[in-house]
């Protein structure tokens, strides 16, 4: 059984987040780019002088690099980083209703087949599910892995950090085409245990 201090569990997040998945979505130089230019345009055009021969010509010009900025973007699939998404069924998909000891039993037998990545996501869910069933937090159809720590930041302020992690690990994984391990099955698991012994704090 690992039970994490919370230095560690927030060096665990950092070392998670400092992988290729998390970097890769961030913006890219192009997008960066195309950013700068765009800020350029819209400060030109905000000094540009309202009636005169030489401003019209810049706002034809301006007008002109707006439009193929746009075309560009649209050529490319649009703007930003593509985000994963939690799916038509959020966390839980579309399977039926399971509670946290069953998601548990769940990744203990992924675990026992050395299937990772079930392991990682039943684990996950079991988390999920305990703080439900623990009234920790509201049952939500669409609840997104990220919205899970942030809701329970002020009733376990001491596992906010775990919880954050384990549910970059979940998302890496079940929407980023991570491949999971042994060591981040465990990382989850260890967040699972924690919480299991963690007391809310009452306002």
């Amino acid at each position: 059984m690992l039970d994490p201090t919370r230095e560690q569990a927030r060096r665990w997040a950092t070392e998670e987040l400092a992988k290729g998945e998390y970097a890769r979505a961030r913006p890219g130089p192009v997008q960066r780019a195309l950013t700068w230019l765009w800020d350029q345009i819209r400060d030109l055009l905000s000094h540009m002088p309202a009636v005169s021969g030489s401003g019209w010509a810049l706002a034809a010009v301006a007008v002109i690099v707006v439009l193929v900025i746009g075309y560009a973007i649209w050529r490319s699939g649009g703007i930003g980083p593509v985000r994963p998404t939690a799916g038509p069924g959020g966390i839980f998909g579309d399977e039926a209703e399971l509670t946290s000891a069953e998601h548990r039993a769940a990744a203990d037998r992924a675990v026992a087949q050395g299937d990772w990545e079930t392991a990682v996501v039943e684990r996950f869910r079991a988390i999920v599910r305990q703080l439900e069933e623990r009234t920790l937090l509201a049952p939500r159809p669409g609840r997104t892995a990220g919205e899970v720590a942030s809701e329970i930041r002020t009733t376990l302020p001491d596992l906010a950090d775990q919880v954050s992690l384990a549910s970059d690990i979940f998302g890496a994984v079940r929407y980023g085409g991570r491949a999971a391990t042994r060591e981040s099955a465990l990382q989850v698991q260890s967040v699972d245990e924690a919480l299991g012994a963690a007391r809310p704090v009452l306002a």
